[in-house]
Formats: C-alpha cells, structure tokens, sequence
C-alpha cells in the first residue's frame, strides 16, 4: 500500500462521514438541495478516493462516476427556482464529462 492509496482511502472514508452528516442536519430528501449538496460533495470525494487506491477494479470506478453523475443530475433537478429547460440544459455537460470519463476508465 502506498501514500496514495492510503490518501483515496481517507477520502472515501471522509466522504461517507459528510453524506451522514448531511443526514443528520437535514431531513433525507432526495430533491432538497441542503441535504443533496452533502451527498453530492460527498460522491464526488468518494469517486476521486476510489481513483487514487491501486487495485480497485475498473467496474467499481464506473459505478462511483456514475452514483456521483446521479447525484449531481438529481442536485440539479431539485432547484426550484430553475426553468425546466434549464435544468435540461445544465444535464448535458454533466453527462458529457461523466461520459468523458467512463471512456478514458476504459482505455
């Protein structure tokens, strides 16, 4: 085991105590942006830990990116105060890069 892996493993750990956190400050809903700025953040952490400990299997990375991508898509959705068009709109670069992503995983 090396520093990095031992970096993405604190971040993954560190990531899933935030998203319980956000549960404890705020009600679970799935469509409240207080609550899902913690789950998104929290994702997004857990995906970039995932990436930095050697020997996690490519079919793992996938899912984080795409749990992370999810999340970000329902944060998105949950704006109330945001045109539906809008939100369509701010879906395509956040699947662009998560497509981005999943290709260079691949290669």
């Amino acid at each position: 085991m090396n520093g990095w892996s031992i970096l993405g493993i604190c971040l993954v750990v560190v990531s899933l105590l935030t998203i319980v956190w956000g549960g404890y400050q705020y009600p679970v809903n799935f469509l409240d942006t207080e609550f899902m700025s913690y789950v998104v953040g929290g994702l997004i952490f857990a995906t970039i830990g995932l990436f930095l400990i050697s020997g996690v299997p490519v079919s793992v990375k996938i899912v984080g990116i795409l749990l992370s991508t999810a999340s970000l898509l329902l944060y998105i959705y949950g704006f109330e105060g945001m045109d539906l068009i809008l939100k369509l709109i701010s879906f395509v670069p956040v699947i662009g890069f998560a497509a981005w992503l999943i290709l260079k995983v691949l290669n």
